[in-house]
């Protein structure tokens, strides 16, 4: 998964913004023929032009706002498996009256435009009635929307899931890249393994630490992140942590069996003797210096043990 570029391992698949134009193109198209056809069965003429472009408008504002909405459910995605049921609400309503605010705007510059190129004119009342007239029809439109993109990303994030499980069935050691996509919020960051220090869960999501300070929060589980990362020499030293080998500059072995890292920024990390066997000839050379006096140097890398 670490060769893959930002759109594939974070975004969804292109053809289903094709989808969704196509659906709202169909439904304009349905929509104006059924108004031409009404109009013509009272009595009127058969006029197909002044209800397509009328449809048409509408139609192009909502395919050029799918994307945003995308975004905007990631986001709310990120806030409900964050148990942040008010950032949902908000968001919730933020995106519905922003997607209905920009369409009527939209579809409105449109109309007005297409009109005065052909020497008409349009006119839309801003009356609160027929606001709220259009507000109702953007809400059911937005909330299929919502749950189109919701169960889109929940499928990404499930095929994700089983690629991680099948690369770690397989056993693959060897990274196929020399970098690593993070997804911190609207963003992806392309870093170099070598410049991760160490990883921490937090629920459904964990804290890259890097070099310099830098951190990045993504959605995921030290389960998920743990295959693709333990070819860079990242590995699992608790529950909670993963620190990178190549960055640990002391090792303090205890009684119990569970060990101390110490980090080259600094910090820290408790290993439980349940991951031990992950940190290999460290913990055997720490266990064997173990007489040693604090601070000295120990027999391998340059490693101080205690």
């Amino acid at each position: 998964m670490t060769d893959a570029t930002p759109r594939e391992v974070e975004g969804l698949d292109w053809r289903l913004y094709l989808i969704i134009a196509a659906v709202a193109l169909s439904i304009g198209v349905v929509n104006a023929l059924s108004i031409a056809h009404d109009h013509a069965r009272n009595g009127g003429a058969y006029v197909l032009g002044a209800p397509l472009f009328w449809e048409l408008t509408s139609v192009g504002v909502i395919a050029a706002l799918a994307p945003l909405v995308a975004a905007g459910v990631e986001r709310l995605r990120l806030g409900w498996h964050a148990r942040r049921r008010w950032m949902v609400a908000a968001l919730a309503a933020l995106i519905a009256i922003g997607f209905s605010a920009i369409h009527i705007v939209g579809m409105v510059a449109l109309r007005k435009a297409g009109l005065a190129l052909s020497g008409g004119a349009y006119r839309f009342d801003w009356a609160p009635t027929e606001l709220a007239y259009e507000f109702r029809k953007d809400l059911v439109t937005c909330v299929l929307l919502v749950m189109t993109f919701w169960l889109a990303l929940s499928r990404r994030d499930l095929v994700r899931v089983r690629a991680a499980q099948a690369s770690a069935a397989d056993g693959a050691t060897t990274p196929a890249t020399d970098h690593l996509w993070l997804r911190d919020g609207a963003t992806s960051h392309r870093i170099a393994p070598c410049d991760v220090v160490s990883i921490s869960s937090a629920g459904n999501y964990v804290e890259y630490r890097l070099a310099g300070g830098g951190s990045h929060l993504i959605r995921a589980t030290l389960a998920r992140e743990e295959p693709r990362l333990k070819p860079f020499g990242i590995v699992r030293v608790h529950r909670t942590k993963m620190v990178n080998l190549h960055r640990v500059v002391g090792v303090t072995p205890r009684a119990s069996g569970d060990f101390e890292l110490r980090l080259d920024n600094g910090d820290t990390v408790i290993g439980s003797r349940r991951y031990r066997a992950a940190i290999g000839r460290l913990a055997d050379d720490s266990a064997a210096a173990m007489p040693l006096t604090k601070g000295q140097e120990g027999p391998h890398d340059g490693l101080t043990v205690r």
